[in-house]
Order: C-alpha cells, then structure tokens, then sequence
C-alpha cells in the first residue's frame, strides 16, 4: 500500500474481503493453487480433491472428474481476464461452457468451504465426510428381500 492510498482511506472503513482482494493477485488457477497452499500446506486440485470423492459425475471416476473440474474452472478464469483486461463488449459463450464455469464455480465455493473446515472446524469436517458416506452408501442400497437390503459395489 502506498502512502497515498493510505492517506484516502484514513476515515474510511475497509473490509477484510476488500484488504485481501487488493493484496492477494487471484488472476489465475495457479495464482489461487498457491494461496491455497500458502495457507493448508497443498496445492489447490490436492485440497478440493476430497470433496469429489462422493460427488463423482455419472459414469466418471473421480480422477476424470477432478480433471474436468479444473480444466473448467481455468477456462473460467481466461474468460473473465479477457472480459474484465480486453474486450469489455458481451463475447458469446455456447450453453455448454456457460454451465461449465457455473458447474466449476459452484465446486470451488462448495469445496473450499468443505475442505477449509479440515483446517479450521476438524469436528464439523468429520461429520460432514460421516454424512456425504452414510448418504452414498444409501445411494448404493439394493433391495435383496421385502425390507432388507444389501450393498452393491
């Protein structure tokens, strides 16, 4: 911070999400894997990789799609470098991209909220992963007889 910047914000009140949004650069997957790793010890696919382990896409291993997450989550960030530093008119985006970056930012949140309770909260994280197991396994409940059931592979 400047001594001029600081001498305009001298009666005015600055939040903590405005401090870090201006002292923190996140221009970028990479930019945002290493502030996730300056704070939790590892990059930030690792950190949201536990996140996707109950929520894996139909008919994808979680592998495929923890890749897809991040592929779309960087076109996300490339889109909105181009709008917000290049072209401020609308660029057309195809439906299918749109719910991509849309489908990318709902993780991100999603999962960092998640996975940064591990951190911060280790008892609510720990219910939470008993909750997201006991719901898959739920999930993977077949009937075998009348009200029994078995659980499949």
């Amino acid at each position: 911070m400047t001594l001029a910047i600081a001498r305009e914000l001298k009666n005015q009140t600055v939040t903590f999400g405005e401090l870090i949004t201006h002292f923190l650069p996140l221009s970028n997957v990479d930019a945002l894997s290493d502030a996730v790793s300056y704070v939790t010890g590892e990059g930030l696919i690792a950190f949201v990789k536990p996140y996707f382990r109950n929520k894996p896409r139909e008919g994808e291993s979680l592998d495929t799609t923890v890749v897809a997450f991040e592929q779309n989550l960087r076109a996300l960030f490339e889109r909105r470098n181009v709008v917000c530093h290049e072209a401020l008119q609308c660029i057309p985006a195809d439906v299918g991209k749109l719910l991509g970056f849309l489908r990318a930012t709902l993780d991100l949140v999603n999962a960092l909220h998640q996975n940064g309770l591990r951190c911060i909260d280790p008892t609510a994280y720990a219910k939470i992963q008993a909750d997201q197991e006991k719901a898959a396994m739920v999930g993977r409940l077949v009937p075998v007889s009348g009200k029994d059931f078995q659980a499949t592979a």
